[in-house]
């Protein structure tokens, strides 16, 4: 019966309509977190990137205390980018660009639909290097490209941490850390493509090699895939696909956008077998990192009026050939928006399956109950440069004979010109058996807050004639009134 009512729910947004899309409607911040930290330096990079000398410092004053630091230089067909994070440990990674075709260092490969490397929106590129404190290729990277043919080849070797048990790889960690142990990664890829006016075909070869076998039943530290992937824009229609082909079997993502006037509608469907992940490929599944699963999703959205926007999505995935899992598992949601010149005001709600959270909190793995996310935002200019906004989630667990539940509220007030910003703000929390991932403003991108607490924020950011200066502070006012203040300068 779940899986009849969602499967209606993809059926019924298809029909719906919307003018522009957002790719966070079936997002659960719960599953990608991890990526938090990637996009938060990636957008200083792309912030930094419009002077030819530029750099961002920031100073953290938590329990544990760090420095972290932004460059970007660029001289002609030069271009040198970088980020340090210091404080008990030193991490970093610094990438060179010349001529916009070669780089030497730290990149991130996007291609295809992300079963080999990250998902690429449009045609397969290198992008700046990841956050200092995680892991990313490091070596040689060429992106050459003839008329409408282009080749893309990387060759990358570092050392990588790892988590051992009996001597194997059981984990390998996105971030740097002090694990007691280390591997020898070595990465060679190759991919050509031809992209035309409306199309894009293209093939790649990848293999990875560790220098100690993995724990795990059917991983090799010899990996080689084969990956086929295309994309095509008709009119109002995209399409894109990916197939990669291992060893043990195929996996296979495909894509279909529409967008028509007031109407735009999504369908993704991924099936991955027997599959082992490469090291830096995109989560495979929205609600799984697993394989040997099947999933379809379905997002759309409908102006109804200039400045109000409805927008549904839901996804369905399958464990493949399970006996005693659930056949599906779901995860529903919808918005409703209004945004004018002066307001802004957002209401949703997502529904979802138990089981999909359970790397998250394993104390409980039934997959009947369901977990609701409720959530609520909005601001309003009461007078020029003057502003007040909100927001609040609740979190419902159910369970067979109790639940869990917890709630967030944040509140500010704000002054903004051309030059001077400052706002104070509260935030009180309440949680009882889980954490709530919040997204945030600082360098991991997401917060995880458990327990119940009250905290008052103050923000200041100057505007200088050569940079920007930014001030934060946070302080709890219930035990154990822990405290933190952010320090960021920018220039230009």
């Amino acid at each position: 019966m779940k899986f009849l009512l969602s499967l209606l729910l993809c059926f019924c947004i298809a029909n719906t309509c919307a003018q522009e899309t957002d790719l966070d409607i079936i997002s659960l911040p719960e599953l990608l977190y991890e990526e938090g930290a990637d996009q938060a330096s990636a957008e200083i990079y792309q912030n930094l990137q419009t002077s030819k000398i530029a750099a961002k410092m920031s100073v953290y004053q938590r329990d544990d205390s760090y420095l972290l630091s932004h460059l970007h230089l660029e001289q002609g067909e030069i271009v040198i980018k970088g980020g340090i994070k210091s404080g008990e440990r030193l991490y970093g990674n610094l990438q060179a660009k010349f001529y916009d075709q070669i780089i030497i260092g730290n990149f991130r490969p996007e291609l295809g639909e992300g079963l080999v490397f990250a998902r690429a929106n449009a045609a397969p590129r290198l992008l700046s290097p990841a956050h200092p404190q995680s892991f990313s290729p490091q070596g040689l990277a060429l992106n050459l490209g003839y008329k409408n043919c282009y080749l893309m080849a990387i060759v990358s070797g570092l050392q990588r941490d790892v988590k051992l048990t009996e001597g194997k790889i059981s984990t390998l960690p996105r971030t740097k850390g002090e694990y007691l142990s280390s591997s020898k990664e070595e990465i060679g890829s190759v991919a050509l493509w031809y992209a035309g006016d409306r199309c894009q075909l293209g093939a790649l070869l990848y293999q990875q090699h560790y220098e100690r076998g993995f724990a795990k039943a059917g991983q090799d530290s010899l990996l080689q895939v084969g990956s086929f992937f295309g994309r095509a824009s008709l009119g109002d229609h995209k399409l894109s696909l990916e197939s990669a082909i291992q060893k043990e079997g195929a996996s296979l993502k495909t894509g279909w956008e529409l967008q028509s006037g007031i109407f735009w509608q999504r369908w993704r469907y991924g099936y991955i077998g027997k599959y082992q992940r490469p090291a830096y490929a995109a989560q495979p599944l929205r609600l799984s990192s697993l394989n040997e699963r099947s999933e379809i999703s379905a997002e759309a959205s409908v102006k109804l009026i200039p400045n109000l926007k409805l927008d549904a999505g839901a996804v369905l995935c399958r464990s493949l050939g399970s006996i005693t899992g659930p056949d599906w598992l779901s995860q529903s949601s919808v918005r409703l928006r209004y945004r004018d010149q002066n307001s802004f005001a957002q209401g949703s709600l997502k529904l979802i399956d138990r089981q999909i959270l359970s790397a998250i909190d394993s104390s409980y793995v039934s997959s009947i109950p369901l977990h609701y996310r409720f959530q609520i935002a909005g601001s309003q200019e009461i007078r020029e440069f003057w502003e007040i906004a909100f927001s609040a989630r609740y979190h419902y667990q159910e369970k067979n004979a109790a639940f869990s539940s917890g709630s967030w509220w944040h509140h500010s007030f704000a002054y903004q010109n051309e030059g001077l910003k400052f706002l104070l703000a509260y935030t009180i929390w309440n949680s009882a058996n889980f954490k709530m991932i919040v997204p945030n403003e600082g360098d991991l991108g997401y917060e995880s807050l458990g327990r119940s607490a009250i905290r008052i924020e103050c923000k200041a950011a100057y505007k200088l004639p050569f940079g920007k200066i930014e001030a934060s502070l946070r302080q709890n006012v219930k035990e154990p009134y822990t405290r933190s203040i952010d320090l960021h300068f920018s220039s230009p």
